[in-house]
């Protein structure tokens, strides 16, 4: 079991095996998006007086009137945390959520993105640029159900997650984020004896975990390609554990290929992280399986958020999703969400 030790960060204690109940999730319910992604609408923000809104816009203001409320809201959000733990989170359950609703509302805002960015070449346009992410139609394309989520969608959430709430959580900075395009460069560059060279040195010096993408894409195929591959898995690296977890929502025993480029991602990162002497364990875990062939990437993005809120939530966890069950269309629609309020931003 994971816990927060306030002076070392992240620290490994004996787990005391509790069942829990299952939880049903997309994992983006788990986090207050609202708290940290405030963008004004400019055509349904609504008039207000000058006064109150100088109060709003005065960064001195806002933080004095609003400290006391933010840290009522991380309490209740941590405490919405541990009710997840306990099975008796306030999220949707499958009877409650509507698969056909929820697709017209993924088709709707999908279209009132690709409207308000009209460009003279409709084959491919940037709709928005976030941090170091360029967001483009084609992107905002691969979010709608049926199609396969590409590097950018997942580099997107990483980005946000980083950005809204890791670098502001305690001891955030032990959990690295690595992006898929850096996965497949540090997986299928030729030079083994360079691959550390790959990684972002500064940040790797200061972390635990590394979340880890992983495309199965064999060395031979155009890494240029942003859509190839034939599936998406998160593998988690625990450094102090030196064990890497895999999060595979259509695992496979018979899968000799996808055993071998897992092999060659372990070696190399044993190489490039840990002592010759060192072992590195390779643990599959169990987690929810999805029920097609679109939702892998939907999949690692989901496990990637449900696991980066357990870290940051400061109670003690588990790396570990085998209770609960995630939604791949709600995870969707959450997405294409964010990318509307980020385009309407830029």
């Amino acid at each position: 079991m994971l816990v927060l030790d306030p002076h070392k960060g992240f620290l490994f204690v004996p787990s005391q095996h509790t069942s829990r109940e299952k939880v049903h999730s997309n994992g983006f319910d788990q986090l207050n998006w609202d708290e940290h992604l405030q963008i004004e609408e400019s055509d349904t923000t609504p008039e207000t007086d000058t006064h109150e809104e100088e109060d709003v816009l005065s960064p001195r203001k806002l933080s004095r009137k609003m400290r006391k409320e933010l840290k009522q809201q991380k309490k209740a959000s941590a405490r919405k945390l541990r009710q997840a733990r306990n099975g008796i989170a306030e999220t949707f359950t499958d009877h409650e959520f509507n698969e056909y609703t929820a697709k017209q509302q993924i088709k709707k805002i999908h279209d009132k993105i690709l409207k308000k960015n009209t460009m003279p070449d409709p084959t491919d346009f940037k709709v928005f640029h976030y941090e170091s992410i360029a967001f483009f139609k084609s992107d905002v394309d691969y979010l709608v159900p049926g199609e396969w989520l590409n590097d950018n969608n997942i580099a997107l959430v990483y980005e946000l997650l980083t950005h809204l709430f890791l670098k502001e959580a305690p001891f955030g900075h032990q959990i690295l984020l690595l992006y898929p395009s850096l996965v497949q460069l540090f997986l299928h560059y030729p030079v083994v004896e360079e691959v550390l060279a790959i990684l972002p040195q500064k940040e790797l010096a200061k972390a635990k975990f590394l979340f880890i993408p992983f495309n199965f894409i064999e060395s031979t195929t155009d890494l240029e390609n942003a859509n190839n591959g034939d599936h998406w898995a998160l593998c988690v690296l625990s450094i102090m554990e030196k064990r890497l977890y895999v999060f595979d929502s259509m695992s496979s025993e018979d899968d000799h290929d996808g055993e071998e480029l897992l092999g060659q991602l372990a070696k190399r990162l044993q190489a490039a992280i840990f002592k010759p002497t060192d072992t590195l364990n390779v643990m599959k875990m169990p987690c929810d399986q999805q029920d097609n062939f679109d939702d892998c990437g939907v999949f690692c993005i989901m496990f990637t958020v449900y696991l980066v809120s357990q870290f940051i939530s400061e109670e003690p966890f588990e790396v570990d999703v085998r209770n609960v069950v995630f939604n791949a269309l709600s995870g969707r629609l959450f997405m294409m969400e964010l990318v509307y309020k980020l385009s309407q931003g830029d």
